[in-house]
């Protein structure tokens, strides 16, 4: 019985290892990917402009924002119709 459970104890140490490093495989082939769209951009002189904001808005009101807007979103669709 015991070795039954250092086995099991084991196979599941080995499994989660080898999830771990699939994940961490996945992880470098993101970030190798990224490199190389990063690289092409460059090569190509496309820019990406950031959009500033039109309102500067103190970060202990964003959330209040957000919540104003969506409402302002749903409130603008129900006067369409």
């Amino acid at each position: 019985k015991a070795e039954a459970e250092v086995k099991a104890k084991a196979e599941a140490e080995a499994k989660k290892k080898a999830e771990e490093e699939q994940l961490l495989a996945v992880r470098a082939a993101r970030a190798k990917e990224r490199e190389e769209m990063e690289a092409r951009r460059a090569a190509a002189g496309e820019v990406r402009d950031l959009k500033k904001a039109a309102v500067i808005v103190p970060p202990d009101q964003v959330v209040a924002q957000r919540i104003i807007a969506s409402l302002n979103r749903v409130h603008m669709r129900i006067k369409k119709y």
